[in-house]
């Protein structure tokens, strides 16, 4: 993004809890949801809802075969913006390597820079 800036705040230890909790139920990193609390902007608040359809698309998709989430998405991933598809790909990372994501490997950077993973059964 041009001519973007930082902002960092801090909060208490119990307000930290609280956000993440919030961001959680949202899917959304903590980042994530502190800017859609602030901006209220309607492609961050998106955000939840193309990450709900990955998700239930992935529990689909079939076993065994190496997939970019734009192949998961497939003809709805051109419509989606640009930062909301980084940031379903830096959550569906972390949810992958964290255990959060069941049955699902990180298979590497195969293609144009794009991740990708393989579901087990």
């Amino acid at each position: 993004m041009k001519n973007s800036k930082i902002i960092s705040f801090s909060v208490s230890s119990k307000e930290f809890e609280k956000i993440q909790k919030e961001a959680k139920k949202d899917n959304m990193s903590v980042s994530m949801y502190c800017k859609s609390e602030i901006t209220k902007s309607k492609a961050i608040l998106q955000f939840s809802k193309f990450y709900d359809d990955l998700i239930k698309k992935l529990r689909k998709y079939p076993t065994g075969v190496v997939f970019a989430l734009s192949a998961l998405m497939k003809d709805e991933w051109r419509d989606i913006p640009k930062g909301i598809k980084l940031s379903m790909g830096r959550q569906f990372f972390r949810e992958v390597k964290g255990g959060i994501v069941k049955n699902v490997k990180i298979e590497g950077y195969l293609a144009a820079r794009t991740m990708h993973y393989s579901k087990s059964i």
